[in-house]
């Protein structure tokens, strides 16, 4: 999966792999070309092999993207360019082969620097996590919103402990799910401070009050997590 917007500063890439089914390689690079200008498409390296799979419904920097068993992946927000620069308030699909489905799904609020978690639901559901994220692309415009995907829509959930931008987030071997890092916006006297979190959240889909918060590891953001 390509993305290219002429506001990058630099390249990077990061890849996942969907088990049984398709990995996927995204990259984010410069491009010299007027913002309304934006590559967007989908590469999948089936059996050793790459393949252009097609072009998502809109062109997102910065997503949200998380592999579903069985039903492909999921990418969330981000930002995208209709001529100027904006913040997605959409996700969509792609099929097991990496194909793009061509249906948007409406989220809650627009998000980039968000991240997004697949986690078993408590009757074995699939489910994923949309955590965090920024409404502009300052990250410390920080959010504590989360909203879970139930496989057909965006619904509301409890809000994050501490608001997070640039988090990483995977799931764990017990079901739940590590929120990890990422710009935040800290309680501190009276107020707040934006600082590199220091911390992690533990989301629990099962327990009343879901979040556990986990502190003492080395400041960091725009990381990834497995």
């Amino acid at each position: 999966m390509q993305f290219a917007l002429a506001s990058l500063a630099h390249s990077s890439s990061f890849s996942f792999v969907s088990p049984g089914a398709f990995a996927f390689t995204v990259r984010c690079e410069p491009l010299i070309a007027p913002l309304s200008i934006v590559i967007a498409d989908v590469v999948s390296i089936i059996s050793g092999v790459t393949q252009g799979t097609g072009a998502m419904t809109v062109a997102r920097g910065y997503p949200a993207m998380t592999a579903i068993p069985g039903r492909g992946a999921l990418i969330a927000g981000g930002i995208g360019v209709l001529g100027t620069s904006q913040i997605l308030a959409t996700a969509e699909r792609l099929d097991e082969d990496g194909t793009p489905l061509s249906q948007e799904l409406s989220m809650g609020s627009p998000r980039v620097h968000l991240s997004a978690v697949f986690m078993e639901g408590p009757n074995g559901e699939n489910q994923v996590a949309t955590a965090g994220g920024a409404s502009s692309f300052d990250v410390s415009d920080a959010k504590r919103q989360v909203e879970r995907w139930d496989g057909s829509q965006f619904l509301p959930y409890q809000p994050l402990l501490i608001a997070r931008a640039g988090l990483a987030s995977a799931p764990l071997l017990d079901g739940t799910a590590l929120l990890t890092g990422g710009f935040s916006l800290e309680p501190f006297g009276t107020g707040v401070i934006a600082k590199v979190s220091d911390s992690s959240e533990r989301l629990d889909t099962d327990e009343p009050q879901p979040y556990d918060l986990v502190t003492g590891m080395r400041p960091h953001w725009g990381h990834t997590a497995t």
